[in-house]
């Protein structure tokens, strides 16, 4: 159910993109106007939660929401009581009060980490410019469709790990999806950096070196430009297999999962608050690393960025490991 919610951002961005190529930005405006008024109509119709209800002793509320979820034929008497015994609490550990225990600080601490590393090794950087690192990579290709085939990618990502969260736990799921990361960025940067730094003996579009490489080579012309041709097509599609791995790599672990953990680390009377925290923390990270994005290029190169992030995600894998507990299958409350 946690997982639900990211499936849906994927594909509400493959429509949102699909549209963009249809129509022009004043009528998409005013769609995505007409989605966030009708999101914030929907909102308002929802209940609340029966764990928030029990834990602020509100039971009749609680009880009321209870039977409009389960029904007349369960007991939600029994459920209200199992509820009240799973979060029970003392006072004193209620509220902002409460995040400032040591268990709870240690826990924004260790979110803290995980969202650096969830920011730093490149996952918002693809998702909010998937287009412009496409432009950079040169591919002749059309950037719209590309966009969404990278959407594309995270949604079944997002699907795929979905599937195999429960059996592999929320640990396995992030350390793998961190070596796949690590993987695919070090060979795209290293592939950006070769190509860049060794010259191309073959280049079809030069009469010059046609005839440069014929005459050594003793090849005929049409052998040669087919060769280059060859060379440069390995070039147009290489780069966008290693940047698909990289999206979904991001989208089977680090990409989501760091959402989903806040919620199952506190327990329902410091939940919000703690969650909100670890949120707050994270989309500063994701802030700074957008807008370091242009710097980073300048300053480290793009095959120098790349490695960046699969340093940060080789970092992340013995973080994860020695640090993080996993928290598939226990209750939280």
């Amino acid at each position: 159910m946690g997982m639900a919610s990211h499936l849906l951002i994927q594909v509400g961005g493959i429509f949102n993109i699909s549209m963009g190529i249809l129509l022009s930005w004043y009528y998409m405006s005013l769609i995505c106007a007409c989605f966030l008024l009708a999101h914030c109509l929907t909102v308002s119709t929802l209940h609340e939660s029966p764990s928030f209800l029990a834990v602020k002793g509100r039971d009749e509320g609680a009880l009321k929401v209870l039977r409009k979820l389960r029904g007349s034929h369960v007991d939600v008497h029994e459920e209200l009581g199992y509820l009240q015994k799973q979060n029970k609490t003392t006072d004193d550990t209620q509220g902002c009060r409460g995040l400032l225990q040591k268990q709870h600080l240690q826990k924004i601490g260790l979110m803290s980490g995980i969202f650096f590393i969830h920011n730093f090794c490149g996952t918002q950087v693809l998702r909010m410019n998937a287009t412009r690192q496409l432009q950079q990579l040169g591919l002749p290709m059309d950037e719209k469709f590309t966009t969404i085939l990278v959407i594309v990618v995270l949604f079944f990502g997002n699907f795929f790990m979905t599937t195999i969260l429960d059996c592999f736990g929320r640990r396995r799921c992030i350390m793998t999806s961190l070596m796949v990361v690590a993987a695919s960025y070090i060979s795209l940067g290293t592939f950006i950096y070769l190509w860049d730094t060794t010259p191309s003996l073959i280049d079809p579009q030069k009469d010059e070196l046609l005839k440069f490489a014929y005459s050594v080579q003793n090849a005929t012309l049409t052998d040669v430009i087919a060769e280059g041709s060859a060379i440069l097509s390995v070039k147009d599609w290489l780069p966008l297999v290693f940047l698909m791995c990289a999206a979904f790599g991001h989208s089977m672990g680090i990409g989501p999962l760091v959402w989903l953990l806040p919620p199952e680390m506190f327990p329902t009377s410091l939940r919000s608050q703690g969650t909100s925290v670890c949120m707050v923390i994270g989309s500063l990270q994701t802030f700074t690393i957008l807008q370091l994005f242009s710097l980073m290029q300048a300053t480290l190169t793009q095959a120098g960025m790349y490695w960046l992030f699969a340093g940060v995600a080789v970092a992340g894998i013995f973080y994860i490991y020695f640090l993080l507990k996993e928290t598939s299958g226990t209750r939280v409350g």
